[in-house]
């Protein structure tokens, strides 16, 4: 495989798109243009990846014919992106290594967020052309691999058994759909037997992705700090939803009805 660029590429030129930015075009044909024999095919689309890698951009094979006896042997390479290069990101230039996916792994069960892991890898490895798209894409994987077979509800309930969670959830219909899920920490079991006052509850609604409605049930401590008791998903702010949420409450910590404040605003 040939170690160094061919030719130098000719300067960019500079063109206005059809939004009226300003495109920096490059003319790749000396970087290209060898007299070397090549041993396969094979030999052939390595160098011209190799080329490709040196000059930040991807090299990919859209048309071929080596294996006819009838036709001459042809092999047509092109960018990516096809066409003239335009100087964006390019996926495959951007892929992630296997010793970054396993940063990027160990950041994410931090949860670290994603521009900052970008930021990290990049810090590691200064020419790297990994773009913000692909961490989000690595998450998703990553994600997606540690769920397993389960569904998303089911992972979450999995790994709320695995934390020691108290939870109950409501179901409905013939395939056990679950309509609510009421969740508390053990450390706010605790908390909240050191200190049973007064519990307040609100419902938030639209600040999730499935924009359905979370009920949070909060207490204040004697020092006048406030801590999350538990947390209830609801389908709706219907009266079965509610009833289910104050009835896994009094389940959980066998509290006295005297303990709140009845609102019809509760949900």
């Amino acid at each position: 495989m040939v170690t160094g660029k061919s030719e130098e590429v000719d300067k960019p030129s500079l063109d206005n798109d059809d939004d009226g930015k300003i495109v920096v075009y490059v003319d790749l044909t000396k970087a290209f243009t060898t007299d070397k024999a090549f041993a396969s095919h094979a030999d052939l689309i390595d160098w011209a990846r190799h080329v490709g890698r040196e000059n930040d951009y991807v090299v990919i094979v859209t048309r071929s014919n080596y294996r006819s006896e009838k036709r001459k042997p042809m092999i047509t390479l092109r960018c990516e992106h096809g066409g003239k290069y335009r100087q964006v990101g390019h996926s495959f230039v951007g892929r992630l290594n296997p010793d970054e996916k396993a940063l990027v792994g160990s950041m994410i069960e931090k949860r670290v967020k994603p521009n900052d892991i970008l930021i990290a890898i990049r810090e590691k490895n200064s020419n790297n052309l990994t773009r913000i798209k692909q961490i989000y894409n690595e998450k998703q994987s990553y994600n997606r691999i540690k769920r397993g077979p389960f569904t998303k509800i089911q992972h979450l309930i999995k790994l709320l058994e695995g934390e020691k969670y108290a939870h109950r959830s409501r179901v409905e219909g013939a395939f056990d759909v679950i309509k609510s899920l009421f969740w508390a920490h053990p450390n706010c079991i605790h908390l909240f037997n050191e200190f049973p006052t007064v519990v307040l509850m609100d419902g938030t609604y639209k600040t999730n992705r499935y924009r359905i409605p979370l009920l949070e049930m909060v207490e204040v401590t004697s020092t006048n700090l406030t801590y999350s008791i538990a947390k209830c998903f609801l389908l709706s702010c219907s009266v079965p939803s509610c009833s289910f949420a104050s009835s896994s409450f009094f389940l959980l910590f066998n509290a006295l009805s005297s303990l709140f404040l009845s609102s019809p605003s509760i949900c």
